[in-house]
């Protein structure tokens, strides 16, 4: 919900890449300004000494590592403002300006919330005094049923989201354990250490200028300050730093989820920890000069010395010129600690030296750290967005009316539908509904924790799901900016009507619309494997079996093995190398004896970190992770013609679990098809949230069944009353009917929201009547 998002509007499709540079430099300056604001209202600091620290919060470690995660960015505009205005509410028991800040950060990401949530308690706990402590934890407590209350139309149905979707992969239990070696995390405050391996699985970005650092450090030896502040200042320090390390507190910051890249996310908090830290050392003034250079030469040591060791095993992300250049950092640092006095570093001529110091520092961090790690080209991207475009476009220009999904053999990233504006079935998100999931997954296509991709498919599935169109890499190999994703051996069935310069458009017949009457026996699906349950989907619509089976198992083929064991039977083999020094693989051979198209299907261990599937040649690896087993149409049209399936083993060992050849008997599928398209729904309006229509159901198929995965947020009205919904063929929406003509009308309101707006309007009216009184 950030507001700046509203910039990209500014930006057409081709130029948004420019829209996202402007949005990251737009946050990287109001992380600096706020920061700033914050240290004027708390310091007397020459204005250059604070400009330097909130450039240095802006682009610190973890701000440069998250580049690429523009929501999150927010987080650190906003927290200063939160902890000043906790500050006024301890100091002034104000609590407007707390209650405020925290609630847009709430709204804006409620995620990065949580995190600045848990240090708000910390830092209330660590600037509290004894004398002010009834009041303050009364306010304290007062603002954040009003903080709730404001937020709740937009975290309570994004709360029951998460339960349906991101919440069932919460760990239930705890590794008490360090994650690493707690003074590796010292190698993260070498300059540029960073890599692409560090996005997904590295150590936490807590990267600040030197100069900060060794401030920050200096502050706890510093007896001008407080004996008993130090000690709760050493005490939340020691928090902060064993929670990035220690596997519990790491789970409880990021809500009992461990991150799925980008590990320690709340590590900004920290960095602003430091740098508040160090510069309240700065306005008390350092200690004696002797105790301040050896501070700095003594974190010298400790962190080119680690780093030096941990340089042999950590070579992706640090290297011998980085340690260089942050020894020499740190001694320059120990240059002007040795050099300027106090009321030196409060003069405009050595702020400005200090401020240009910094500067550099962080600069030279942000290049070698981005030097690291790759970016997709701007023609890259946007000679694939065109081109997609082009060919969705050139779809809806010649079906703009109706509801359908469109497939394609390409994909860039898996919210190319959301890019270009269609319906698809791939999508990438923490708020992917579990039961979206398993329903793909059950259909035999590739998902995992938070993503589903709908790459492939067969007719059955394109059929059910409504995939009415796909548009296919046309195999011009030079130019042509469409990575094949996937390979379609089926589409002979579908008709050709359109192209452009890189793909072909291809109809497909026997899309059934979005919904359709269907028996009561759709509502009794027991199967999990995708060909049982394609085949109990399709046949349990209609009120009984056809007399062709729809799926049969090729069981006559040649088996071929190189190089590795021979197991008694090809499926779920374990197949293990005989010679580790050479190439191993299996040649699995069958000659079709009809035009139908056959399916394969692969369960988890055949996924492309382990095998290379070669179909007559072609590459049919699927180059995307799934936990179900998927299929894929490896043959069509190919009568006494051989296809021979090669897998070549990228291990030692290779599973070939749940590994099948299904043939599709055209004529059944048809004859079911044909039977379900006299009662589907005819749509005469539809929204995202609003679809309107009508169907004609009879006795033997009474209910409705749809192609939308069933959430509690669809509310379906027959004839202008509620009926109620019921989950049809396990994961789909759909709804008891009687015989006869329905009108129908399926409308879409996020569980909780209402309730939700109306504590938050409630909550607002009480509190400005307090705020008033």
């Amino acid at each position: 919900m950030s507001p700046l998002n509203l910039v990209l509007l500014l930006f057409p499709r081709g130029t948004i890449t420019a829209g996202i540079m402007l949005v990251t430099l737009l946050k990287y300056s109001l992380a600096s300004l706020s920061f700033y604001w914050m240290l004027t209202k708390l310091f007397k600091l020459n204005n250059l000494i604070m400009l330097s620290a909130s450039v240095a919060y802006s682009l610190s470690g973890f701000a440069i590592a998250n580049q690429l995660n523009l929501l999150w960015l927010d987080a650190p505009i906003i927290l200063p403002l939160i902890i000043l205005s906790l500050i006024w509410l301890v100091d002034k028991h104000i609590k407007r300006f707390f209650i405020i800040s925290m609630t847009v950060m709430l709204i804006v990401n409620y995620y990065m919330a949580f995190m600045i949530a848990i240090f708000s308690l910390i830092f209330f706990l660590w600037y509290v005094t004894k004398e002010n402590f009834q009041k303050s934890i009364k306010a304290f407590l007062i603002s954040w049923v009003s903080i709730i209350g404001l937020s709740a139309w937009l975290w309570m149905p994004t709360l029951w989201t998460l339960l349906q979707s991101k919440a069932n992969y919460t760990e239930t239990t705890l590794k008490w354990s360090f994650e690493y070696f707690p003074l590796n995390m010292l190698t993260k405050l070498i300059t540029g250490a960073f890599s692409f391996h560090q996005m997904s699985d590295g150590l936490p970005n807590i990267y600040i200028a030197s100069f900060f650092l060794i401030s920050f450090i200096t502050y706890f030896f510093n007896t001008k300050i407080n004996l008993k502040t130090r000690l709760k200042t050493a005490l939340v320090t020691l928090f902060l730093i064993i929670s990035l390390c220690f596997a519990p507190l790491d789970l409880v910051w990021h809500a009992m989820q461990f991150p799925w890249w980008y590990p320690y996310r709340f590590s900004f908090i920290f960095i602003f920890w430091m740098i508040l830290i160090a510069c309240k050392n700065l306005e008390v003034g350092s200690p004696k000069i002797w105790i301040s250079s050896l501070i700095t030469v003594l974190t010298f040591i400790l962190v080119i010395g680690t780093s030096l060791i941990a340089l042999r095993k950590n070579g992706d992300y640090l290297s011998i010129n980085q340690i260089v250049i942050s020894g020499v950092f740190i001694l320059t640092t120990l240059v002007f600690i040795s050099t300027f006095n106090n009321s030196q570093t409060k003069t405009w001529p050595v702020a400005l030296i200090i401020m240009s110091f910094v500067f550099i520092d962080v600069g030279t961090n942000l290049f070698l750290s981005l030097n690291k790690i790759a970016y997709v080209t701007q023609s890259e991207f946007s000679n694939y967005s065109d081109a997609l475009t082009t060919n969705i476009n050139s779809i809806k220009n010649i079906d703009s009316s109706g509801f359908y999904r469109i497939g394609t053999s390409y994909l860039r990233t898996k919210d190319d539908p959301m890019q270009a504006n269609y319906n698809g079935g791939s999508h990438f998100s923490s708020s992917l509904e579990t039961n979206q999931i398993n329903a793909l997954g059950t259909l035999g296509q590739p998902v995992s924790s938070g993503n589903a991709s709908y790459i492939n498919g067969s007719l059955v599935t394109d059929a059910l799901l409504n995939f009415k169109y796909w548009s296919i890499n046309n195999g011009q190999s030079i130019g042509n900016p469409l990575p094949t994703a996937s390979v379609r051996q089926d589409l002979q069935y579908y008709s050709k009507i359109s192209g452009t310069n890189f793909a072909n458009t291809y109809q497909n017949p026997y899309a059934l619309g979005l919904g359709w009457a269907s028996s009561n026996r759709i509502n009794h699906i027991t199967t999990f494997k995708p060909i049982d349950y394609q085949t109990d989907l399709l046949n349990k619509a209609l009120s009984g079996d056809p007399k062709d089976p729809l799926f049969t198992y090729v069981k006559y083929f040649k088996i071929v093995y190189h190089n590795v064991n021979m197991p008694q039977k090809l499926n779920d083999a374990f197949l293990t190398k005989q010679d580790l020094g050479k190439p191993a693989s299996v040649d699995v051979t069958f000659t079709p004896t009809t035009k139908n198209p056959t399916y394969m299907t692969l369960g988890t261990g055949l996924s492309h970190k382990n095998v290379d599937i070669i179909v007559n040649g072609h590459h049919f690896t699927e180059n995307a992770e799934f936990r179900k087993t998927i299929t894929m149409a490896i043959a069509s049209n190919s009568k006494s013609k051989p296809v021979k399936i090669t897998f070549n083993l990228k291990k030692s060992s290779l599973l070939l679990n749940d590994l099948s050849f299904n043939e599709l008997h055209i004529s059944s599928f048809k004859q079911t098809i044909s039977k379900l398209k006299q009662h589907t729904l005819k749509i005469r309006h539809h929204s995202s949230i609003n679809i309107v229509g009508t169907l004609k159901t009879t006795k033997d198929q009474p209910n409705l069944f749809t192609s939308i995965p069933y959430s509690d947020g669809w509310k379906v009205f027959d004839n202008g009353h509620q009926v109620t919904s019921i989950k049809s063929g396990r994961y789909f929406l759909g709804a008891k009917l009687n015989p006869g003509t329905h009108h129908l009308k399926l409308i879409y309101i996020p569980p909780y929201l209402i309730i939700g707006i109306v504590i938050s309007v409630l909550t607002l009216l009480i509190t400005i009547l307090i705020y008033k009184r």
